[in-house]
């Protein structure tokens, strides 16, 4: 059986890279200043920040149409047996659903398995490359799908951003409170399974070495598969972060960096970052 992945945007991969790997994506919408863009396309993550700085309202992204996924889930079918398509956590967009009634309208019920990935951003591309990975290995299915859910079990998602500046700039009825309670520290949160937990404020430089306390609990002595992102063009920054965790202790088997997208980076604002593990499933290669 040919298998092909499909995902969203949202897993925040290039799509060179997803064009490289033969991975299908579906674009969200951003609609700036009442001007309808695509995800990834039209705005990339360096246009999406630079947007950020100067836009006097935020930019708001808007999930795949069911047409925008009917056209992709036609013309995958036609390459491959079946499709398994992985999406963004149903609790942070209406992805999933517009997927559901694509599927139902094109009558592929039986050739096309939706996945809520339960995540987003890093921890959403690492599900995605894995399933392809094993797809283009001519994996049974039930192995693609056991994948995926063992990354779902062992994984984590720590995203922070870089100042309190951001929120104090949404202009939100409740953001003056949330500046005054931070008292200059940062939020830090975890995705887990589908949900969001704040764990702690801190200064920004403290926020490394609290993400890598948590992990060094978390996996123990587990090797494991590492990611981050970085909500901004700024490479040295993203270089500085590498190091960082590369000489923490963890035992990291696989490791990659990419950018932030628009889903997380609107959420937390330019210079934000996103750390990701998962126990490792045996591969061995250093960033």
């Amino acid at each position: 059986m040919s298998i092909g992945i499909v995902t969203d945007t949202s897993a925040d991969l290039p799509i060179t890279t997803m064009l490289e790997h033969g991975i299908a994506y579906v674009s969200h919408s951003i609609v700036v200043a009442n001007e309808v863009k695509r995800d990834w396309r039209d705005v990339d993550p360096d246009k999406l920040y630079s947007l950020l700085q100067s836009a006097e309202s935020l930019p708001q992204l808007v999930p795949a149409s069911k047409d925008i996924f009917k056209k992709v889930y036609i013309k995958f079918l036609e390459q491959h047996s079946h499709i398994i398509s992985i999406h963004v956590s149903n609790q942070m967009s209406k992805t999933i659903k517009q997927a559901y009634i694509a599927r139902k309208e094109i009558k592929a019920e039986d050739r096309i398995t939706i996945v809520d990935s339960k995540t987003i951003n890093i921890a959403l591309a690492e599900i995605v490359l894995e399933a392809n990975k094993l797809a283009k290995e001519n994996a049974p299915k039930e192995q693609v799908l056991w994948s995926v859910e063992h990354i779902q079990q062992s994984s984590k998602l720590y995203f922070a951003p870089n100042s309190i500046k951001w929120l104090a700039n949404r202009k939100e009825s409740s953001a003056n409170t949330i500046v005054k309670n931070l008292q200059g520290q940062c939020p830090i949160f975890s995705l887990s399974n589908g949900k969001i937990q704040k764990l702690t404020n801190a200064h920004s430089h403290q926020v490394n070495e609290f993400i890598f306390k948590s992990l060094a609990e978390e996996f123990a002595d587990n090797p494991i598969h590492f990611a981050l992102s970085y909500a901004g063009n700024d490479r040295s920054a993203i270089e500085d972060m590498k190091r960082y965790f590369e000489g923490s202790g963890l035992e990291i088997l696989q490791g990659r960096a990419q950018k932030m997208g628009s889903l997380l980076g609107l959420m937390l604002g330019p210079k934000s970052i996103s750390v990701y593990a998962h126990k490792s499933l045996g591969a061995s290669l250093r960033f």
